[in-house]
């Protein structure tokens, strides 16, 4: 039997699983990347395997519109990448 510690039970801190990193790329003339800059590294993009959009949540004032690649690399067999389009920022997605 546990005794009672006669303290109140307090919810964990929440944090972010799969938060995307912060990356930089470089594109072409169709917008498309071809290379990845991360933790001072680059790796180019060898071949862009699919390619979708999300563009959910409109009505809220921070709608979700996105483009993301999944791509195979140089360095890294597949990478999920994806472009903010409403910031025009890029960022890595934990696969």
């Amino acid at each position: 039997m546990v005794s009672y510690s006669r303290t109140k039970n307090r919810p964990s801190p929440i944090r972010l699983i799969n938060a995307p990193k912060s990356i930089t790329i470089q594109v072409n003339k169709h917008q498309r990347p071809i290379s990845i800059t991360s933790a001072n590294k680059t790796s180019r993009i060898i071949k862009i395997n699919e390619v979708w959009e999300i563009n959910t949540e409109w009505w809220r004032p921070t709608a979700i519109n996105r483009r993301y690649f999944r791509v195979s690399t140089t360095t890294n067999n597949d990478l999920t990448i994806f472009c903010d389009l409403t910031s025009d920022l890029w960022y890595r997605q934990k696969n």
